[in-house]
């Protein structure tokens, strides 16, 4: 974090923390930037990091309007959400849940409450809603399917994860080591269950990569990655749905797991964690 970097107080303070979180770096007020509206009677707590001069000089003035019950800034502009939030994680309470969303995400036809019940009930380790039709993306996988409650998949986009708090804890070192993020989602594999939630759904409203912030800092987002995956001897995610559960089933019950993994995945998976490369699960 830079020189300038700290937690701001807030006049609305809760009593106590939320059991889940949503954390953002929050871009400026340009076409395509969503901010996230926390009511009052929210089941989560909202933690903002800003980075851009613009917000960082509102926010300095006192003329910065946000619902968020932690306010960061970090005018290092080679960061992304990852890095700025292995940062602040020491300063932030344990929380149950954790998601980490992009700012051009709209909710579609729900709240974030919903979202972090869905997760809750689903047993998925790492998480994400599905994504609407009209949303800009590139992975099939990701776009809601509305006959399930949701999907194991071998993929979940580095767009919004969400975490439990041990799977959370686990990936927490990783997230200063890859810059860019796009080495991560071969990383959230090594701690299946993961999937899509489609009994929820968000619209990703701008093209891909056009808020890209380590543009002209040198950096190659696809080589980061690559070298990230060699690093640690992972795979590149092939999008495909593991195992689906309906609607009508609800939320899974006790005992079933019917993935289809491949063998090695485990296998390796736990050579890994053995090392302590990863952590304990």
């Amino acid at each position: 974090m830079s020189s300038h970097s700290w937690e701001a107080p807030l006049a609305v303070t809760p009593k106590k923390s939320k059991k889940n979180l949503v954390f953002v770096c929050q871009g400026p007020p340009t076409k395509g930037t969503v901010r996230i509206d926390r009511p009052l009677s929210a089941t989560w707590d909202l933690a903002e990091v800003l980075w851009h001069p613009d917000s960082i000089a509102s926010y300095q003035n006192g003329t910065y309007k946000t619902k968020a019950t932690h306010v960061f800034v970090d005018d290092d502009r080679s960061k992304r959400k990852f890095a700025c939030f292995a940062t602040v994680a020491p300063l932030l309470p344990d929380y149950d849940a954790v998601m980490l969303v992009d700012d051009d995400l709209e909710l579609s036809g729900c709240m974030y409450d919903d979202i972090f019940q869905a997760f809750h009930q689903s047993g998925l380790r790492i998480a994400q809603p599905g994504l609407t039709a009209d949303s800009t993306h590139v992975w099939p996988v990701t776009e809601r399917d509305a006959s399930c409650a949701y999907r194991e998949t071998d993929f979940v986009e580095v767009m919004c994860p969400i975490f439990n708090r041990v799977t959370l804890r686990a990936c927490l070192p990783f997230f200063a080591e890859e810059k860019n993020g796009w080495g991560l989602e071969s990383l959230w594999s090594m701690f299946q269950p993961i999937g899509i939630l489609d009994t929820v759904s968000i619209r990703h409203v701008r093209p891909i990569g056009s808020a890209f912030s380590l543009v002209g800092l040198g950096y190659d987002p696809e080589a980061m990655a690559r070298a990230f995956r060699e690093k640690y001897d992972l795979t590149m995610p092939q999008g495909i749905v593991t195992h689906r559960v309906a609607i009508s089933a609800g939320s899974r019950r006790a005992g079933e797991r019917r993935i289809a993994h491949s063998t090695s995945e485990p296998r390796r998976a736990i050579g890994i964690l053995r090392a302590g490369t990863i952590g304990p699960r």
